[in-house]
């Protein structure tokens, strides 16, 4: 039985290229997109989730580039997305957010062919939860040695 909620966690060390974009589904209209974005001056170090046209953004520089971050995100399905880096509640989303769809596409990971401008940076501790972790969890993650 599909769960109706997710957290998606990992440590992100970023570096001053344009863009890193990590697309978990073929189907750009029903895609979970989650991208570190580096294009100044108008956006510098961020990070981006984007489902179904509904996006969300955390705050300008919330990444330094050369210094590992732990990121969550999570979703429930119809009610909310949030952001977390390193521990703490940064960006979240409380409405407008579509219900989490299944389907049979693959999961790519540092590509997607509708994107231009990759940049480099490197992913470490990636874990996919099949439940919305509690910020005390969340919390804990980030302590995680790098």
């Amino acid at each position: 039985m599909p769960s109706d909620e997710f957290t998606l966690d990992f440590f992100l060390m970023p570096t001053d290229k344009v863009q890193l974009a990590y697309y978990f589904s073929k189907q750009a209209q029903t895609a979970w997109a989650f991208f570190y974005r580096n294009q100044p001056p108008g956006d510098p170090h961020r990070l981006l989730t984007f489902y179904a046209n509904v996006h969300l953004y955390s705050p300008i520089n919330s990444f330094t580039s050369g210094i590992p971050s732990h990121v969550a995100i999570i979703c429930k399905s119809a009610s909310y997305i949030k952001h977390f880096i390193n521990g703490d509640l940064v960006s979240e989303r409380l409405a407008g957010v579509p219900a989490i769809t299944t389907n049979t596409n693959d999961l790519i990971i540092g590509a997607f062919s509708l994107v231009s401008g990759f940049g480099q940076a490197t992913l470490d501790h990636l874990s996919f939860w099949n439940r919305a972790l509690a910020p005390a969890q969340i919390k804990q993650h980030s302590e995680r040695r790098y």
